[in-house]
């Protein structure tokens, strides 16, 4: 039997392309990956579904034959979170798992960075379930809102004036939500218009649907920033509009007093 030989970690465009090569197929699935073997499982039974030429096998017998490719290149683009890489109907299942999604954020956010993203993720999360907005979503939207954060200034300016050239002009600090945005849907190729605006405003906090409302408060109360946000806090679970009117209020009155810096009508920098 001719057996495609790999861990799958995530099963990709590239497999499938290999799959549908051949008249039968097995896939064997090798321990070692950075998930565990059954979630990558559940996710090449999903993919494989519409072949029946194709079948997983748990043992390699001695005449069969070996196919083995080199994926090395194409697995570290997905850990840089070009999901475009993987089959549409698995991108979401894959940023389900913890392990996928912690490998992509860390290869962007470091040190105290990635500890900010850790701590108000799980502040995101907490608020999430008082007020009832879906979990999942909420920790997409939380993990990835600083993708782009620590992005070389350079880099960043050349990929606003590409693809966000009407907000060049504003102040530097803004420029990671409009590139975080644009990572969500060109990258990791999720179209959800209410994620999108979560990370787009969650600086300037400029939409009030509950993702972003959430996500906006969680950035400014987080935990690791060291502030005492207890009153805040306790707004924020009896009344989740009132909490984010509340924290924007106060951003803005540390933006214009401490910051020294011009406030829009919008929440933008001037």
């Amino acid at each position: 039997m001719i057996i495609l030989k790999d861990s799958f970690d995530p099963i990709m465009i590239d497999h499938l392309e290999i799959i549908k090569k051949y008249k039968k197929l097995g896939l064997y699935i090798d321990d070692k990956g950075l998930t565990d073997k059954n979630i990558r499982l559940k996710l090449v039974k999903k993919m494989i579904k519409p072949y029946h030429h194709v079948k997983i096998v748990n043992e390699i017998k001695d005449d069969d034959q070996i196919i083995t490719s080199n994926f090395t290149d194409s697995y570290q683009k997905i850990y840089e979170g070009k999901l475009y890489l993987l089959p549409k109907k698995i991108r979401y299942d894959v940023l389900k798992s913890d392990e996928y999604l912690k490998k992509i954020v860390s290869n962007y956010n470091h040190g105290k960075r990635l500890k900010h993203v850790y701590s108000m993720t799980d502040l995101a999360l907490d608020i999430a379930s008082i007020h009832h907005v879906d979990k999942e979503k909420i920790k997409i939207c939380a993990m990835f809102h600083d993708i782009y954060k620590q992005i070389d200034a350079d880099e960043a300016r050349k990929m606003m004036i590409k693809y966000f050239p009407q907000y060049v002009n504003q102040d530097f600090a803004l420029y990671h939500q409009y590139l975080g945005a644009w990572f969500l849907k060109h990258n990791l190729g999720i179209y959800d218009q209410k994620m999108y605006d979560a990370i787009m405003y969650h600086t300037t906090g400029e939409s009030n649907n509950k993702l972003a409302m959430i996500i906006f408060i969680a950035d400014k109360l987080d935990p690791s920033r060291g502030y005492d946000t207890s009153y805040q806090m306790s707004v924020v679970k009896r009344n989740l509009k009132k909490g984010f009117e509340l924290v924007k209020k106060e951003q803005i009155e540390y933006i214009t007093k401490v910051e020294g810096k011009q406030v829009g009508t919008a929440g933008n920098y001037i």
